[in-house]
């Protein structure tokens, strides 16, 4: 072989490196903003934030509204808070306390599309959900006057998601909030204290009519887990048995009107000094 033949040899063996050095290179390149943006879209799946300020409003007598506080208002914290859909009892073991000091209000900013502070993968909802939420109040002592929603937005979107509030719907609920990724919520209700307020529990008697015997639903003269039963295997079914605010729905309300009456005459037989 020649000296030319050679160096042919040479300058193509040399060419044939380059070009798979310069495919390795771009295969490399490729790959890598390949991950990038599958990283990107993985997060931005992940990361469907919702930022929620749900509240109770007060409506004083002189016609102004202010955040119910629980120690001026003497009313227990404990009587207070809301479920959403995905969160609604029976399905979770209690509602979702008020988390403001003192207040009825709770707010949270969270990365995931949940009302839940520490969430657990069934309490996140997907993008474009239909939720609903319920409140839970002080019923013996305070009337729900209205629903009130002042955010209801994606993120630098003006589009309103909450559905017009229906006459119809039991005011304890508000209805039709289309979830979006990155969400902002603000809504609550207004509430009024009630003229009379209710017996104090220590005040009753054996002749007195006792109210939360409405719950008593297998007519056993008490109101027990028994009942709290009947309401959760008929849960979202039509059964007037269960049925105790006779709404024609059996809910979370009827399931929140047994546990109160569970815990009112829990109180009740104490103050009689019976022996439970």
């Amino acid at each position: 072989m020649n000296s030319t033949s050679s160096s042919s040899v040479l300058v193509l063996s040399f060419l044939i490196v380059i070009a798979a050095a310069g495919l390795v290179i771009i295969s490399f390149l490729t790959r890598s903003e390949s991950i990038q943006l599958a990283s990107q879209a993985s997060e931005q799946e992940e990361t469907c934030a919702l930022r929620a300020n749900v509240y109770i409003n007060e409506l004083t007598e002189d016609g102004s509204e202010i955040p119910l506080v629980f120690s001026t208002s003497g009313t227990n914290p404990l009587l207070w808070g809301f479920a959403d859909t995905i969160n609604l009892p029976p399905y979770t073991e209690s509602i979702i306390p008020f988390n403001a000091p003192d207040r009825a209000s709770y707010s949270i900013d969270n990365t995931v599309s949940s009302f839940s502070i520490s969430p657990a993968v069934h309490q996140v909802y997907p993008s474009d959900q239909t939720i609903s939420v319920t409140t839970m109040i002080d019923d013996v002592n305070y009337d729900i006057i209205r629903r009130d929603i002042k955010t209801c937005s994606a993120s630098g979107n003006d589009i309103w998601l909450c559905g017009r509030q229906s006459a119809d719907t039991d005011l304890h609920t508000i209805t039709d909030i289309q979830l979006r990724c990155d969400m902002d919520l603000a809504f609550g209700w207004v509430v009024q204290r009630r003229n009379e307020p209710a017996t104090p529990i220590a005040q009753l008697s054996d002749t007195n009519p006792i109210q939360f015997l409405t719950s008593d639903l297998n007519g056993d003269g008490v109101v027990s887990a028994i009942d709290l039963t009947i309401v959760i295997d008929s849960y979202g079914k039509t059964d007037p048995i269960a049925d105790v605010n006779k709404d024609g729905k059996i809910n979370v309300i009827d399931y929140q009107l047994i546990a109160d009456s569970i815990r009112h005459q829990s109180q009740f037989d104490n103050a009689l000094g019976k022996d439970l």
